[in-house]
């Protein structure tokens, strides 16, 4: 809301979630990692995402209503209280830290070694691959839509269709080889993506983003599991 008044902030901006990023996501998957049931870990991670779809899909609705009667900047400090509040609890509980038996050194020395190039090619993909969808997409709907009421009930629905396919795949993704559900899910992905280039009316950017959202999600959980074993 203040890049133009304050342009530094373009670049200071993504430092800050970087870190956050780094911060929260290494800690959560290293406590997941120890507490998972490997029989159900697919069921497990399912689940998990249910729990987060069903937040993404209310909250595009709510945004969208709050950003219509009151602009940007008061979604901006609603959004950040909510943050605030939900991280409370957290930092209020007491911490039962665990054994590492890693060290930097050792991280950097992984990272480099040939034998793990394809699976960090993976990584980096990923996480490209979620930025783009998370920060550009969601332009792009907005400048073919131009109806920012219509842009939070499109993603809410979408993610309704995703959170019933998550809670099936969580089961196959147990009893299924995850290399296979991984392998043909891929192809049904990028068809979704290709999709978007050529998304132009309300209908067509529903019809794609709901696609492309089960297809991810068919990928996502046995893709997760797979790096949780490794």
């Amino acid at each position: 809301n203040y890049i133009e008044a304050w342009p530094w902030l373009f670049y200071v901006l993504p430092l800050l979630i970087a870190s956050r990023t780094c911060f929260f996501w290494i800690g959560w998957h290293i406590n997941f990692i120890e507490h998972a049931d490997r029989k159900r870990q697919g069921r497990e991670i399912a689940l998990v995402q249910i729990i987060a779809v069903f937040a993404n899909f209310i909250t595009p609705l709510i945004g969208g209503i709050i950003i219509f009667w009151l602009g940007w900047p008061y979604a901006f400090v609603i959004a950040s209280i909510v943050l605030f509040l939900s991280v409370w609890p957290l930092l209020r509980t007491k911490d039962t830290p665990g054994k590492i038996d890693f060290n930097a050194k050792q991280i950097v020395k992984w990272i480099t070694d040939k034998r793990h190039l394809k699976m960090n090619l993976s990584f980096f993909g990923y996480a490209v691959e979620v930025n783009i969808g998370r920060a550009l997409w969601p332009i792009f709907i907005i400048i073919i839509i131009g109806n920012i009421e219509t842009v939070g009930a499109i993603v809410s629905l979408s993610m309704i269709a995703s959170m019933i396919v998550l809670y099936f795949v969580g089961k196959l993704t147990d009893k299924m080889s995850r290399r296979k559900i991984i392998k043909g899910a891929t192809i049904f992905y990028v068809i979704g993506w290709i999709g978007r280039i050529f998304a132009d009316s309300t209908g067509f950017v529903f019809g794609v983003d709901t696609y492309k959202n089960i297809a991810g999600k068919v990928i996502d959980v046995p893709w997760s599991s797979r790096t949780y074993d490794l």
